[in-house]
């Protein structure tokens, strides 16, 4: 907290951190003063940084409820992921070796208008890399995650993460909002284990993610293993046509075996995943596990209704636009665009086509599809079909 000896670090109740001016642009470690000045600012508050690179070969603790975010910009646009963004970036030096990124939100802390570069192109030949790429432990790859309830991320970038994931929430968690952020090219989807999610969710409940843009995630681009009372709404998924940028599936709605796979009251609307030109996605909506893992998402099916809604999405582009192995969800009123009828490379090395947009596990179980699959015109888009064990577009 600011005394009287050091008022000049305080601006109208905003904590400031001008010590931090010598590191702005410069590749030295920015981390033990950065952390200093979040230490002294009070709960409640922001601490606000200038615009500018700050290089991080230490992991920062967000341990309090303290607001971390860019100065000038709160309530502006959101950072843009390109050169240019004027915001405050944290940028991964070659010497970082922290597990779960560059930082690590334990409490209920905002992160606001900031850019976070794993700077995975600087990182090749370290023991980060090295966990990464023999798949030891790939959290040294993470650009950042929060372990948190009530905590926020806001208008903010994750590019360039090494492995695993640009951005982890930690679960369970309840309360965390992802809103309005950029997500991009984390990871490389055709060199062995060095693959990365865009935004991995292990188990939330009452939690917003919302309005987010994803590019180039070369794991899964948003992915959950449970999500209780959750809006998943209005995220755009796109990629590139670099095949190094692919995916094995745009967003799923998933479960770990250590996670509750539960998805009662969650929404999952208004969502648009375009694969690009060479098709980069196995599945545009991956509603299951069984390609990795025997073990299957649920919702609850009450009075011949379903909790758990998942409509009004749209998939162009995709090798499959729906891949269902789930219980008790309502999956309908969903658009396909050149989302089937194609071979689709898997890590089975079996013969696999989408024959029509949405492939219907003989797993799936007491979902609910108001009656678009047994519709003489809606059937066309269902069929049935088993990737149990096959990961969707695997590149080896």
């Amino acid at each position: 907290m600011a005394t009287d000896a050091d008022e000049t670090d305080l601006d109208d109740g905003v904590a400031l951190c001008p010590e931090l001016e010598a590191f702005r642009d410069a590749e030295v470690d920015a981390g033990p003063t950065l952390q200093a000045c979040l230490d002294r600012t009070a709960e409640g508050m922001a601490l606000e940084i200038e615009p500018g690179r700050y290089s991080l070969a230490t992991q920062l603790a967000l341990d309090r409820a303290v607001t971390l975010r860019t100065r000038g910009r709160a309530g502006t646009a959101a950072c843009g992921a390109e050169p240019g963004h004027g915001c405050a970036e944290l940028r991964a030096m070659a010497a970082l070796e922290a597990r779960f990124g560059m930082f690590r939100a334990t409490a209920s802390a905002t992160v606001d208008h900031v850019v976070l570069d794993g700077n995975r192109a600087g990182r090749g030949g370290t023991a980060a890399y090295a966990a990464c790429a023999d798949l030891s432990d790939n959290s040294y790859g993470f650009n950042a995650t929060f372990e948190c309830a009530g905590c926020a991320l806001l208008e903010s970038a994750s590019i360039h993460a090494l492995c695993g994931t640009g951005f982890l929430v930690s679960g369970p968690a309840t309360g965390v909002t992802i809103r309005g952020n950029t997500i991009a090219w984390n990871g490389v989807h055709d060199v062995a284990n060095l693959w990365s999610d865009g935004l991995t969710v292990h188990d939330a409940s009452d939690s917003v993610f919302t309005d987010n843009v994803f590019a180039d995630n070369t794991d899964v681009d948003m992915i959950f293993g449970g999500c209780q009372r959750c809006l998943i709404q209005r995220n755009v998924i796109a990629h590139s046509g670099d095949p190094a940028g692919e995916s094995f599936a745009a967003l799923m709605i998933h479960k770990w075996p250590g996670t509750s796979g539960c998805y009662e009251d969650v929404d999952v609307s208004g969502n648009a995943v375009d694969c690009g030109p060479l098709r980069g996605c196995g599945s545009g909506l991956y509603i299951g596990s069984e390609s990795w893992y025997p073990e299957t998402p649920y919702g609850t099916l009450v009075e011949g209704t379903t909790s758990g809604l998942i409509t009004g999405n749209t998939v162009v582009n995709a090798l499959n636009a729906v891949y269902v192995a789930a219980q008790g969800l309502a999956i309908y009123g969903n658009g396909f665009l050149n989302a089937h009828g194609v071979e689709v490379p898997n890590s089975c090395g079996r013969h696999m086509t989408s024959a029509t947009p949405i492939l219907i596990s003989p797993t799936t179980r007491s979902c609910h599809f108001n009656f678009e699959n047994v519709d003489p015109v809606m059937s066309v888009h269902y069929s049935s079909a088993s990737w149990a064990g096959c990961v969707p577009n695997y590149p080896f």
